[in-house]
């Protein structure tokens, strides 16, 4: 699985062109967070070839 975060982290949320602030890491954690809450979730109480599988979001 890809997790698209581009644009996630915005202007004042690096400290140079390659490296985030720690805020900046939070924002493109929990983006991560989310996808990995949700294939948890789908993975516990959907059945196999349930609608809902599919991941929605910014997961790629």
């Amino acid at each position: 699985m890809i997790l698209y975060v581009r644009g996630t982290l915005k202007e004042g949320d690096w400290v140079d062109e390659i490296h985030g602030t720690s805020s900046g890491f939070a924002k493109a954690a929990a983006e991560f967070g989310a996808v990995i809450a949700g294939a948890i979730w789908r993975t516990a109480f959907l059945e196999p070839g349930q609608p809902g599988g599919e991941i929605h979001g910014k997961a790629r």
